[in-house]
Protein backbone atom coordinates (compact mmCIF):
# COMPACT_ATOMS: atom_id res chain seq x y z
CA UNK A 1 0.00 0.00 0.00
CA UNK A 2 1.03 3.11 -0.68
CA UNK A 3 -0.40 6.84 -1.33
CA UNK A 4 -1.49 7.00 -4.58
CA UNK A 5 -3.15 3.62 -4.37
CA UNK A 6 -4.76 4.36 -0.58
CA UNK A 7 -6.15 7.64 -2.40
CA UNK A 8 -7.35 6.00 -5.59
CA UNK A 9 -9.42 3.39 -3.14
CA UNK A 10 -10.80 6.79 -1.18
CA UNK A 11 -11.83 8.57 -4.20
CA UNK A 12 -13.08 5.42 -6.53
CA UNK A 13 -14.31 3.02 -3.63
CA UNK A 14 -14.96 4.21 -0.31
CA UNK A 15 -16.43 7.87 -0.92
CA UNK A 16 -19.17 6.57 -3.95
CA UNK A 17 -20.28 3.96 -1.71
CA UNK A 18 -20.28 5.53 2.06
CA UNK A 19 -23.73 6.86 1.58
CA UNK A 20 -25.34 10.51 0.97
CA UNK A 21 -25.50 11.09 4.83
CA UNK A 22 -22.72 13.00 6.01
CA UNK A 23 -20.30 13.42 7.47
CA UNK A 24 -18.73 10.25 7.63
CA UNK A 25 -15.93 8.66 10.23
CA UNK A 26 -13.65 6.91 8.24
CA UNK A 27 -11.05 4.93 11.45
CA UNK A 28 -8.12 3.70 10.52
CA UNK A 29 -4.87 3.22 11.48
CA UNK A 30 -1.84 5.15 11.40
CA UNK A 31 0.36 4.29 8.29
CA UNK A 32 1.49 6.78 6.56
CA UNK A 33 -0.14 5.76 2.84
CA UNK A 34 -3.37 6.86 4.80
CA UNK A 35 -2.19 10.86 5.12
CA UNK A 36 -1.38 12.41 1.72
CA UNK A 37 -2.13 16.22 0.74
CA UNK A 38 -4.83 14.60 -2.03
CA UNK A 39 -6.29 12.88 0.42
CA UNK A 40 -6.83 15.40 2.99
CA UNK A 41 -8.59 17.73 0.58
CA UNK A 42 -10.63 14.97 -0.99
CA UNK A 43 -12.02 13.84 2.50
CA UNK A 44 -12.45 17.66 3.52
CA UNK A 45 -14.40 18.12 0.30
CA UNK A 46 -16.20 15.68 0.65
CA UNK A 47 -17.31 15.92 4.48
CA UNK A 48 -15.76 12.73 5.40
CA UNK A 49 -14.09 13.18 9.12
CA UNK A 50 -10.57 10.87 8.78
CA UNK A 51 -9.58 9.57 12.82
CA UNK A 52 -6.35 7.64 13.51
CA UNK A 53 -6.33 5.00 16.38
CA UNK A 54 -4.67 5.65 19.16
CA UNK A 55 -1.09 3.77 18.90
CA UNK A 56 -0.69 0.29 19.75
CA UNK A 57 -4.77 -0.19 19.49
CA UNK A 58 -5.62 -1.39 16.41
CA UNK A 59 -6.05 -5.18 18.12
CA UNK A 60 -8.87 -3.55 20.20
CA UNK A 61 -9.95 -1.04 18.23
CA UNK A 62 -9.96 -2.04 14.83
CA UNK A 63 -13.14 -4.23 13.38
CA UNK A 64 -11.31 -5.74 10.79
CA UNK A 65 -8.21 -6.76 12.49
CA UNK A 66 -10.87 -7.78 15.52
CA UNK A 67 -14.04 -9.81 14.17
CA UNK A 68 -12.95 -9.63 9.92
CA UNK A 69 -10.01 -10.92 9.16
CA UNK A 70 -9.54 -13.96 11.06
CA UNK A 71 -12.97 -15.60 9.99
CA UNK A 72 -12.20 -14.52 6.66
CA UNK A 73 -8.84 -16.62 6.82
CA UNK A 74 -10.68 -19.56 8.01
CA UNK A 75 -13.02 -19.33 5.53
CA UNK A 76 -10.54 -18.97 2.28
CA UNK A 77 -8.77 -22.00 4.19
CA UNK A 78 -11.79 -23.96 4.19
CA UNK A 79 -12.60 -22.95 0.34
CA UNK A 80 -8.93 -24.05 -0.67
CA UNK A 81 -8.88 -26.98 1.26
CA UNK A 82 -12.44 -28.14 -0.72
CA UNK A 83 -11.58 -27.58 -4.31
CA UNK A 84 -8.22 -29.23 -3.79
CA UNK A 85 -5.76 -26.11 -4.14
CA UNK A 86 -4.33 -26.70 -0.63
CA UNK A 87 -2.16 -29.52 0.55
CA UNK A 88 1.18 -30.29 1.86
CA UNK A 89 4.25 -28.95 -0.38
CA UNK A 90 1.77 -27.23 -2.68
CA UNK A 91 1.30 -23.08 -2.87
CA UNK A 92 -1.70 -21.51 -4.19
CA UNK A 93 -0.85 -19.55 -7.04
CA UNK A 94 -1.80 -15.89 -7.75
CA UNK A 95 -3.70 -16.40 -10.65
CA UNK A 96 -6.11 -18.36 -8.03
CA UNK A 97 -6.08 -16.26 -5.14
CA UNK A 98 -8.85 -13.04 -6.57
CA UNK A 99 -11.21 -15.54 -7.37
CA UNK A 100 -10.87 -18.08 -3.83
CA UNK A 101 -11.02 -13.99 -2.03
CA UNK A 102 -13.89 -13.39 -3.88
CA UNK A 103 -15.73 -16.66 -2.79
CA UNK A 104 -14.58 -16.26 1.05
CA UNK A 105 -15.62 -12.60 1.22
CA UNK A 106 -19.12 -13.40 0.07
CA UNK A 107 -19.87 -16.15 2.79
CA UNK A 108 -19.58 -13.48 5.35
CA UNK A 109 -23.00 -12.26 5.89
CA UNK A 110 -23.64 -8.13 7.19
CA UNK A 111 -24.31 -8.72 10.29
CA UNK A 112 -20.71 -10.14 11.10
CA UNK A 113 -19.22 -6.93 9.49
CA UNK A 114 -21.96 -5.37 12.31
CA UNK A 115 -21.03 -7.24 14.75
CA UNK A 116 -17.27 -6.57 14.42
CA UNK A 117 -18.07 -2.41 14.82
CA UNK A 118 -20.24 -3.42 18.05
CA UNK A 119 -17.23 -5.28 19.77
CA UNK A 120 -14.12 -2.15 18.92
CA UNK A 121 -17.40 -0.25 20.56
CA UNK A 122 -17.39 2.40 17.50
CA UNK A 123 -20.65 1.88 16.41
CA UNK A 124 -22.80 2.33 18.64
CA UNK A 125 -20.31 3.97 20.76
CA UNK A 126 -19.82 2.20 23.84
CA UNK A 127 -16.59 2.47 25.43
CA UNK A 128 -17.38 -0.33 27.87
CA UNK A 129 -17.51 -2.52 24.91
CA UNK A 130 -13.07 -2.54 25.08
CA UNK A 131 -11.67 -5.75 26.56
CA UNK A 132 -9.83 -3.84 28.59
CA UNK A 133 -7.58 -6.82 29.45
CA UNK A 134 -5.70 -6.10 26.67
CA UNK A 135 -4.65 -2.95 28.37
CA UNK A 136 -1.49 -2.41 30.08
CA UNK A 137 -0.91 0.27 32.09
CA UNK A 138 2.43 2.29 31.91
CA UNK A 139 4.70 1.14 34.48
CA UNK A 140 6.62 4.27 35.16
CA UNK A 141 6.66 7.71 33.83
CA UNK A 142 9.53 8.94 31.35
CA UNK A 143 11.00 12.46 32.28
CA UNK A 144 11.73 13.90 35.94
CA UNK A 145 9.08 16.35 35.56
CA UNK A 146 6.33 13.73 35.90
CA UNK A 147 7.82 10.57 37.78
CA UNK A 148 10.27 12.80 40.28
CA UNK A 149 12.26 9.79 40.52
CA UNK A 150 14.95 10.59 38.04
CA UNK A 151 18.12 12.81 38.32
CA UNK A 152 17.29 16.36 36.45
CA UNK A 153 20.77 16.32 35.06
CA UNK A 154 22.35 12.68 34.59
CA UNK A 155 18.43 11.35 34.20
CA UNK A 156 19.19 8.00 36.33
CA UNK A 157 16.33 6.56 38.60
CA UNK A 158 16.55 7.68 42.03
CA UNK A 159 13.95 5.05 42.95
CA UNK A 160 13.97 2.33 41.29
CA UNK A 161 10.13 1.83 39.24
CA UNK A 162 10.50 -1.85 39.25
CA UNK A 163 10.71 -2.01 42.96
CA UNK A 164 7.62 1.01 42.83
CA UNK A 165 5.38 -0.88 41.38
CA UNK A 166 5.65 -4.42 42.55
CA UNK A 167 7.58 -6.13 40.00
CA UNK A 168 10.96 -7.25 41.52
CA UNK A 169 11.70 -7.81 45.41
CA UNK A 170 13.78 -5.07 46.96
CA UNK A 171 17.32 -7.10 46.87
CA UNK A 172 17.21 -6.88 43.25
CA UNK A 173 17.15 -2.88 42.85
CA UNK A 174 20.64 -2.48 42.51
CA UNK A 175 20.82 -5.20 39.56
CA UNK A 176 17.99 -4.60 37.45
CA UNK A 177 18.32 -1.43 36.98
CA UNK A 178 16.30 0.60 34.19
CA UNK A 179 18.44 2.84 31.84
CA UNK A 180 18.81 6.46 32.17
CA UNK A 181 16.18 8.84 30.77
CA UNK A 182 16.78 12.22 28.81
CA UNK A 183 14.48 14.73 29.53
CA UNK A 184 11.94 14.98 26.80
CA UNK A 185 13.18 18.04 25.17
CA UNK A 186 16.22 16.40 24.63
CA UNK A 187 14.20 13.17 22.81
CA UNK A 188 14.84 13.12 19.42
CA UNK A 189 12.16 10.95 17.62
CA UNK A 190 12.42 9.51 14.21
CA UNK A 191 9.06 9.81 12.73
CA UNK A 192 8.05 8.93 9.21
CA UNK A 193 7.44 11.97 6.80
CA UNK A 194 3.49 11.14 6.45
CA UNK A 195 2.74 10.09 9.77
CA UNK A 196 0.91 12.27 12.22
CA UNK A 197 -0.19 12.04 15.70
CA UNK A 198 -1.86 8.98 16.57
CA UNK A 199 -5.41 9.49 18.03
CA UNK A 200 -7.07 12.61 16.37
CA UNK A 201 -8.65 13.96 13.55
CA UNK A 202 -6.61 14.08 10.43
CA UNK A 203 -8.90 15.56 8.08
CA UNK A 204 -8.78 19.42 9.27
CA UNK A 205 -7.09 22.54 7.38
CA UNK A 206 -4.63 22.65 10.23
CA UNK A 207 -2.80 19.52 9.47
CA UNK A 208 -3.75 19.47 5.71
CA UNK A 209 -1.62 23.29 6.16
CA UNK A 210 1.32 21.26 8.40
CA UNK A 211 1.09 18.73 4.94
CA UNK A 212 1.48 21.14 2.29
CA UNK A 213 4.02 22.95 4.38
CA UNK A 214 6.29 19.89 4.78
CA UNK A 215 6.02 19.15 1.06
CA UNK A 216 7.08 22.31 0.58
CA UNK A 217 9.89 21.75 2.83
CA UNK A 218 11.17 18.47 1.04
CA UNK A 219 10.59 19.99 -2.36
CA UNK A 220 13.27 23.05 -1.02
CA UNK A 221 15.38 20.23 0.33
CA UNK A 222 15.63 18.37 -2.80
CA UNK A 223 16.04 21.36 -5.14
CA UNK A 224 18.70 22.02 -3.00
CA UNK A 225 20.15 18.74 -2.85
CA UNK A 226 19.97 18.08 -6.44
CA UNK A 227 22.78 20.20 -7.90
CA UNK A 228 25.20 18.35 -5.21
CA UNK A 229 23.94 15.12 -6.57
CA UNK A 230 24.14 15.91 -9.95
CA UNK A 231 28.09 16.88 -9.04
CA UNK A 232 28.33 13.88 -7.67
CA UNK A 233 27.00 11.78 -10.29
CA UNK A 234 29.29 13.58 -12.96
CA UNK A 235 32.02 12.61 -10.60
CA UNK A 236 31.06 9.03 -10.18
CA UNK A 237 30.40 8.74 -14.02
CA UNK A 238 33.63 10.05 -15.19
CA UNK A 239 35.83 8.33 -12.26
CA UNK A 240 34.03 4.87 -13.78
CA UNK A 241 34.71 6.09 -17.63
CA UNK A 242 38.51 7.06 -16.42
CA UNK A 243 38.72 3.18 -14.39
CA UNK A 244 37.33 1.88 -17.68
CA UNK A 245 39.90 3.46 -19.54
CA UNK A 246 42.75 2.62 -17.44
CA UNK A 247 41.55 -0.94 -17.48
CA UNK A 248 41.53 -0.61 -21.35
CA UNK A 249 45.19 0.57 -20.99
CA UNK A 250 46.06 -2.01 -19.20
CA UNK A 251 44.79 -4.72 -21.51
CA UNK A 252 46.41 -2.90 -24.35
CA UNK A 253 49.55 -2.96 -22.80
CA UNK A 254 49.53 -6.53 -21.66
CA UNK A 255 48.29 -7.64 -24.74
CA UNK A 256 51.35 -5.76 -26.36
CA UNK A 257 53.57 -7.30 -23.87
CA UNK A 258 52.87 -10.05 -24.55
CA UNK A 259 53.18 -9.79 -28.16
CA UNK A 260 56.54 -8.87 -27.44
CA UNK A 261 57.75 -11.73 -25.39
CA UNK A 262 56.40 -13.86 -28.31
CA UNK A 263 58.31 -12.27 -30.98
CA UNK A 264 61.39 -12.49 -28.82
CA UNK A 265 60.85 -15.98 -27.88
CA UNK A 266 60.24 -17.06 -31.43
CA UNK A 267 63.18 -14.79 -32.19
CA UNK A 268 65.80 -16.45 -29.64
CA UNK A 269 64.98 -19.62 -30.95
CA UNK A 270 65.05 -19.09 -34.74
CA UNK A 271 68.39 -17.87 -34.23
CA UNK A 272 69.31 -20.78 -31.73
CA UNK A 273 67.95 -23.21 -34.68
CA UNK A 274 70.28 -21.57 -37.15
CA UNK A 275 73.42 -21.15 -35.11
CA UNK A 276 72.90 -25.19 -34.07
CA UNK A 277 72.52 -25.83 -37.99
CA UNK A 278 75.78 -23.56 -38.36
CA UNK A 279 77.56 -25.36 -36.00
CA UNK A 280 76.34 -28.49 -37.24
CA UNK A 281 77.03 -27.18 -41.31
CA UNK A 282 80.72 -25.92 -39.93
CA UNK A 283 81.73 -28.74 -38.22
CA UNK A 284 81.08 -31.14 -41.16
CA UNK A 285 82.92 -29.44 -43.57
CA UNK A 286 86.00 -29.40 -40.27
CA UNK A 287 86.13 -32.62 -40.15
CA UNK A 288 85.67 -33.30 -43.66
CA UNK A 289 88.45 -30.90 -44.22
CA UNK A 290 90.51 -32.59 -41.52
CA UNK A 291 90.82 -35.85 -43.37
CA UNK A 292 90.90 -34.54 -46.62
CA UNK A 293 94.29 -32.67 -45.17
CA UNK A 294 95.78 -35.75 -43.30
CA UNK A 295 98.90 -35.13 -45.21
CA UNK A 296 99.14 -31.68 -43.67
CA UNK A 297 100.91 -30.84 -40.82
CA UNK A 298 100.07 -28.59 -38.02
CA UNK A 299 101.72 -25.49 -38.11
CA UNK A 300 102.17 -26.04 -34.26
CA UNK A 301 102.91 -29.28 -32.57
CA UNK A 302 104.03 -30.59 -35.92
CA UNK A 303 101.64 -33.79 -36.41
CA UNK A 304 100.41 -34.73 -38.92
CA UNK A 305 96.58 -34.68 -39.71
CA UNK A 306 94.83 -39.02 -39.66
CA UNK A 307 91.47 -39.84 -40.95
CA UNK A 308 90.75 -41.20 -37.67
CA UNK A 309 90.96 -37.58 -36.11
CA UNK A 310 87.37 -37.40 -36.07
CA UNK A 311 86.33 -39.87 -34.41
CA UNK A 312 89.18 -39.22 -32.09
CA UNK A 313 87.39 -35.54 -31.48
CA UNK A 314 90.17 -33.53 -33.23
CA UNK A 315 89.07 -30.97 -35.14
CA UNK A 316 90.98 -29.01 -37.75
CA UNK A 317 91.11 -25.54 -38.91
CA UNK A 318 92.76 -23.93 -41.99
CA UNK A 319 93.53 -20.47 -42.51
CA UNK A 320 91.77 -18.74 -45.24
CA UNK A 321 94.88 -16.79 -46.06
CA UNK A 322 98.04 -19.54 -45.52
CA UNK A 323 96.34 -22.28 -46.07
CA UNK A 324 97.63 -23.77 -43.64
CA UNK A 325 96.20 -26.00 -40.72
CA UNK A 326 95.98 -26.32 -37.11
CA UNK A 327 94.75 -28.44 -34.20
CA UNK A 328 91.95 -27.53 -31.82
CA UNK A 329 94.12 -28.02 -28.61
CA UNK A 330 97.13 -25.98 -30.25
CA UNK A 331 95.02 -23.06 -30.76
CA UNK A 332 94.96 -20.48 -28.03
CA UNK A 333 91.40 -19.03 -26.74
CA UNK A 334 91.57 -16.10 -28.59
CA UNK A 335 92.07 -17.94 -31.44
CA UNK A 336 89.79 -20.38 -30.92
CA UNK A 337 87.23 -18.18 -30.23
CA UNK A 338 87.50 -15.93 -33.82
CA UNK A 339 87.37 -19.34 -35.17
CA UNK A 340 84.18 -20.03 -33.84
CA UNK A 341 82.79 -16.27 -34.34
CA UNK A 342 83.53 -16.80 -38.12
CA UNK A 343 82.08 -20.01 -38.76
CA UNK A 344 78.77 -18.38 -37.38
CA UNK A 345 78.72 -15.80 -40.42
CA UNK A 346 77.93 -16.83 -43.37
CA UNK A 347 81.01 -17.63 -46.04
CA UNK A 348 82.56 -16.67 -42.97
CA UNK A 349 86.82 -16.55 -43.29
CA UNK A 350 89.25 -17.55 -40.79
CA UNK A 351 92.53 -16.32 -40.64
CA UNK A 352 95.65 -17.24 -38.17
CA UNK A 353 97.66 -15.38 -35.96
CA UNK A 354 100.43 -15.35 -37.92
CA UNK A 355 98.51 -13.63 -41.30
CA UNK A 356 96.64 -11.03 -39.36
CA UNK A 357 98.50 -10.43 -36.08
CA UNK A 358 96.07 -7.40 -35.85
CA UNK A 359 92.93 -9.00 -35.18
CA UNK A 360 94.30 -10.84 -32.07
CA UNK A 361 95.72 -7.89 -30.22
CA UNK A 362 93.65 -6.51 -27.28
Amino acid sequence: MDTDIFHQWFVKCFIPHCGKARPVLLTMDNHGSHVSINTVKAAIENDVVLMGFPGQTTHILQPLDVKVFGPLKSRFATVCSHIGYSCSGVTFGKSKFPAVLRDAIDQAIPASVQRAFEVTGLCPVNREAIDKSQLIEPMFATTCETSGETCPTCGNYTTNPLVTKGLIPERLAKILVPPPVKPLGDMQIKRSKNKVECGRVISTEELLDKLVEREKQEEDMKAAVAPRKKEADEKGEAKLKDAELKKVQREVKKVARDDKIKRADEEKATRKRQREEKMVSGNRNINLAAVRAASYVCCVCGECGRASDEQNGIEWFGCNGCERWYHDHCLSKSELLYVINSLRVEQGDWYCKQCRPWVYEE
